[in-house]
Order: C-alpha cells, then structure tokens, then sequence
C-alpha cells in the first residue's frame, strides 16, 4: 500500500509543478490597442484613451481593452507593459505571440518602431 501512495504523491507532485509553469488564465491572450497621432490631414484625434483600459471613439462609442496606450504614448510604455512579460515567458519556455493588425494607415509600424527619430 505504501509504493501506491508513494507513486500517487510523485504524481501529484509532478503535476503540482507542471500547473505551477502554465501561466494564469489572464496571461493566455490579451488585447491591446495604441492610438496612433492624428496625422495634419485628419486634424485633432478622433480616439481617446481613458484609464490605461478604455478607448473612446469622440461621439460615438467607447470601447475595453486590456491595455490602451494614447497617442501621447511612446514605444517603450508599450514594450514594457505588454511584450515584455511574454519576452520573459518565451525565454522560461512558453509560446508567445506578439500580432500587429490593422488596416493600411492605423498605425501598426508606428507602434512596431515608433515615431521618427
């Protein structure tokens, strides 16, 4: 009886530290947005970003995400909050992607390198 609760605790035991690798549910995917600077020929921005969370589109809606960067942002602040933590997470073993998507014009280079140096 004792090899059988022996072997049930290396079990468990190797699961306890598998579950403890996997990151948190909140971690699986993540949704961030940074509005781009409006460019001369569109004049003042139609997106504002409230509470690090949240962007308005003026007048129309507002929208949740996990993170919202202003157009005020810099790359860094991006980087930091959220590729970072999945840099980390690759180089400890896990998958990560980092998806940029958008139509022509939003803003997805600019985000990627930043603004002109």
């Amino acid at each position: 009886m004792s090899l059988l609760r022996a072997a049930a605790s290396k079990v468990t035991a190797k699961q306890r530290a598998a579950k403890a690798l996997q990151p948190d549910a909140q971690d699986a995917m993540q949704v961030a947005v940074r509005v781009r600077p409006a460019t001369k020929a569109e004049g003042s921005a139609a997106f504002l970003v409230e509470g690090g969370d949240v962007v308005e589109i003026v007048g129309r809606r507002r929208m949740g995400f996990d993170h919202a960067f202003g157009s005020a942002s810099m790359t860094r602040d991006l980087y930091d909050a959220v590729v970072a933590p999945i840099t980390a997470a690759a180089f400890d073993g896990f998958n990560g992607t980092i998806f940029a998507y958008g139509q022509t014009g939003s803003g997805k280079t600019h985000t990627m390198l930043g603004g002109a140096a």
